[in-house]
């Protein structure tokens, strides 16, 4: 991008930004559930309906990937935190229609 004015000239390159929404309850409440939630192990995610191909990223609260995975024909799955640290983690879904991030909390 440019941008001229007074004799000046300002030059800047251009990035890409990725925007993910967090879906609030009532969003997902009839369609998207993560239960339990706080959880001491694993919690189960249920996606209300089968999608194809979904994919299923947890991401810690420090933005670091701990699991990134595909499954086709899915409608349930198990998200086991057994083995994760007690904190904050976000569960980004991508169901190829849209994408929704939901809060799992390990206690």
């Amino acid at each position: 991008m440019e941008i001229s004015k007074s004799g000046c000239l300002l030059v800047s390159t251009c990035h890409n930004v990725q925007v993910t929404v967090i879906a609030e309850a009532e969003e997902t409440e009839n369609e998207i559930r993560l239960f339990p939630n706080p959880t001491e192990g694993s919690a189960t995610l249920d996606l209300g309906r089968l999608y194809e191909s979904v994919q299923i990223q947890i991401i810690a609260s420090n933005g670091k990937l701990i699991e990134n995975r595909t499954e086709n024909a899915l409608q349930q799955t198990e998200i086991s935190g057994r083995d994760y640290p007690t904190g904050l983690y976000m569960i980004r879904i991508n169901t190829g229609s849209k994408i929704i991030s939901l809060k799992l909390i390990k206690s």
